[in-house]
């Protein structure tokens, strides 16, 4: 478990970066609570379809909002690692 939060912290710190320097305005803090909040809920709930639609709504919203893509390697990482590979 411990090994899994903290490989998602370093996800993180690769995607904000990533963010920071693509950003115009560093005070456009919404995505990054967007993507803690979509992390934190698919590393709290068990793997299977609530992570799936966890992951599905995150695309949705990153479909409207482009930015949002930048942090798509942390919502993801639990659905590389879980049972269903099918997505």
């Amino acid at each position: 478990m411990m090994n899994k939060l903290i490989d998602k912290l370093i996800i993180f710190g690769f995607c904000l970066a990533l963010y920071l320097t693509t950003v115009d305005n560093v005070l456009l803090i919404a995505p990054v609570l967007v993507a803690v909040i979509f992390g934190a809920a698919s590393s709290y709930v068990k793997e299977g379809p609530v992570t799936t639609g966890l992951f599905g709504s995150y695309l949705v919203i990153s479909f409207f909002e482009p930015v949002y893509l930048l942090f798509v390697p942390l919502i993801g990482y639990d659905i590389l690692i879980s049972r269903y590979k099918w997505l």
